[in-house]
């Protein structure tokens, strides 16, 4: 959403600037004296009920439509556009911003007994639930499971909960926290919340053994990538031969596009019965990328809180040695130096 007049752009320049002290200190900024006006500015058929400034400078507002169904207005700033607003499906009734004061929490207290449900942007125009009553359940753009745990602990598919637009929030577990379930049992619980349907993992027959992707199907020459075993896979394109796979979230947030051979994949249920070979990140380092193979990928450094977040996946074809790393935050995908993960990692 662009600026139209000139009172909303020195409302978003004094937004901007609160934003800026926001993010720079640890204080967590809620219902600033600024978010209501510029709510009313916005969106003035509606009825501004809360807001928060989140640390990384996103906004999200509640706010109750005219027609008394209460949403989520999450706000996000884009260099090309300026600022962009998701709104997300009707909230149940009593729902509130987390009691906790987690700028990232909506307390669904209507129905669950007012447990924290996590709300985090994954990319470009969407936003989806990151976490269900504070406890072990974690989610992602493509997965559910252990949040930053072992690299089994993350169950990849396609879930009900990635997309605030189109979610039905009383479909989230009420209370995932179960008194002496098993870790068999919460693995089998978790991994039945996704659907594999159009998804694939590489798997090769012998441990260590790579797979390749690349740029045009049968063209060795057009080497991408070798990606280890359970590296999750999109399928766009499945053939007796060859398959076309996608391998990150969206293609706007840092994505690999290639083929690989179909016999090196494991698709649906099948997934479940590979053992992965994916690398847990464990310390800071640069994060590198090139034009191609990639789209959307930024570079900078990779915060050792950003490395409990992200695994090594595979080793980039380039005429220096880059391990690819997958961020479970986002879905997104990126390079770093070989060099740099004999440090500490693994």
């Amino acid at each position: 959403m662009k600026c139209q007049n000139k009172r909303l752009y020195a409302c978003l320049l004094s937004l901007c600037i609160l934003i800026y002290a926001a993010v720079g200190s640890s204080e967590q900024y809620s219902d600033a004296a600024q978010l209501p006006e510029l709510f009313a500015l916005l969106f003035p058929e509606d009825t501004y009920e809360d807001g928060y400034i989140h640390e990384d400078g996103t906004i999200t507002f509640m706010a109750r439509k005219a027609n008394s169904e209460l949403v989520l207005y999450c706000g996000a700033f884009e260099n090309d556009i300026g600022w962009e607003w998701t709104e997300s499906s009707p909230l149940p009734e009593g729902t509130c911003f987390g009691d906790e004061n987690i700028t990232d929490a909506v307390n669904l207290n209507a129905w669950n007994g007012g447990a924290a449900v996590g709300v985090r942007r994954y990319g470009k125009g969407r936003w989806g639930i990151s976490y269900v009553n504070s406890y072990d359940f974690y989610v992602g753009p493509d997965w559910i499971g252990l949040y930053g745990a072992e690299t089994n602990a993350q169950f990849f598919g396609t879930h009900a909960w990635g997309d605030i637009t189109t979610i039905d929030w009383k479909s989230l577990p009420p209370e995932e926290y179960i008194h002496r379930e098993t870790k068999e049992a919460k693995a089998d619980r978790l991994s039945a919340m996704v659907d594999r349907t159009g998804w694939a993992v590489t798997a090769q027959n012998n441990t260590g053994e790579m797979t390749e992707l690349l740029q045009e199907a049968g063209h060795e020459d057009s080497l991408l990538g070798n990606f280890y075993n359970g590296t999750p896979l999109f399928v766009l394109e499945r053939g007796s031969a060859w398959t076309k796979v996608r391998i990150g979230s969206a293609e706007s947030c840092g994505t690999m596009i290639g083929w690989m051979r179909t016999g090196n994949l494991a698709f649906g249920d099948d997934m479940l019965q590979v053992d992965r070979e994916m690398i847990q990140n464990r310390s800071e380092q640069v994060l590198v990328h090139t034009v191609e193979p990639f789209s959307g990928s930024e570079s900078g450094v990779i915060t050792a809180t950003q490395f409990s977040e992200s695994l090594v996946i595979g080793e980039a074809e380039d005429d220096q040695r880059y391990a690819i790393v997958y961020f479970l935050k986002d879905g997104s995908v990126g390079l770093v130096p070989m060099t740099s993960l004999d440090n500490g990692n693994g």
